[in-house]
């Protein structure tokens, strides 16, 4: 056989591949969408179910030294975060509007939307407090913010790298050891990234 033969037969094989290759990923695609509109379907007739009793978000003003900011001049934030309080907050962003309808009906989706839209606004406004009073030296103050904004399930980068680097610089390995713990159950895309930037902390320090 010549080399042209092997030439034509190991193009021959590679269409082929491709081919089936396409083929098999197409049937996949099509799968993917028969199912999504199925579940789509079934979520859009389920009915409103009582959201009064989910695990909604109350701002702790015990625990937040929210005077300080207006001391510091940072009375913006003190307001945000008294705006926030009274307004519903909850974390809902493992889950898609699909998954929300099929859990609590449709009629509840507006809301539940607007509920993790302030959630969202929260945990934005702790990291830039913590920011801010980082760069003012008030690192103490920060931390009790950052902290908090951890233990109601932040998933904000700089919320953990600015806590592990402060917990770094005072040798505090128990604390940082516990807050790649909480990086560890977040579960959206920044999760995975969040943990490796504070291993690398955790092994720069032994």
């Amino acid at each position: 056989m010549g080399i042209g033969s092997y030439a034509f037969i190991i193009i021959m094989t590679t269409c082929f591949l491709i081919m089936r290759a396409n083929t098999v990923s197409n049937r996949k695609r099509t799968q993917e969408e028969q199912d999504f509109w199925s579940r789509e379907n079934e979520a859009n007739s389920v009915r409103r179910k009582d959201i009064s009793t989910l695990d909604y978000v109350q701002i702790d003003f015990q625990a937040l030294p929210v005077n300080e900011l207006d001391t510091l001049g940072m009375s913006k934030y003190s307001k945000e975060l008294a705006r926030l309080a009274n307004e519903k907050i909850i974390n809902l962003s493992s889950y898609t509007n699909t998954d929300l309808k099929l859990m609590y009906g449709p009629a509840n989706l507006n809301d539940l939307t607007k509920y993790d839209l302030n959630y969202t606004a929260l945990i934005r406004l702790l990291n830039n407090i913590g920011k801010d009073l980082i760069s003012s030296a008030n690192e103490d103050t920060a931390v009790i913010f950052l902290e908090y904004a951890v233990s109601i399930g932040s998933d904000i980068t700089s919320t953990y790298t600015a806590l592990g680097n402060i917990y770094h610089s005072k040798n505090e390995t128990e604390k940082l050891n516990k807050l790649i713990s909480s990086a560890e159950k977040i579960t959206s895309l920044s999760g995975a990234g969040i943990v490796s930037k504070l291993k690398e902390l955790s092994t720069s320090s032994q």
